[in-house]
């Protein structure tokens, strides 16, 4: 599944570059490729990312499903928490900023 949406992505961004080369020549409305411009940059520069691999987790004893959820649930708080960090680290100082 991991692979599928990577390929998604890069199709998309094959077909906007695509898109780029052939803007003027398309006889599209500015308006319509404004459009075409704002939601490649919602899908890709914000929501966009490239899954690198999936790691399979093998435990030896079988776990209730009450455990694996505990187990997903702070699986996804501590990916937020790093997410957060690195939003943050990459925010840098504000421009303007005293």
């Amino acid at each position: 599944m991991s692979r599928l949406i990577t390929r998604q992505i890069r199709l998309i961004e094959q077909l906007y570059g695509v898109f780029e080369k052939c803007e003027q020549q398309s006889g599209l409305k500015p308006h319509e490729i404004a459009k075409v411009k704002s939601e490649y940059d919602k899908l890709i520069q914000k929501y966009g990312a490239q899954i690198l691999s999936v790691t399979r987790i093998l435990r030896s004893e079988v776990e209730s499903p009450t455990v694996v959820k505990e187990l997903i649930t702070q699986g996804e708080q501590k990916a937020l928490e790093k997410i957060d960090k690195l939003r943050f680290l990459n925010s840098g100082p504000q421009q303007g900023a005293t």
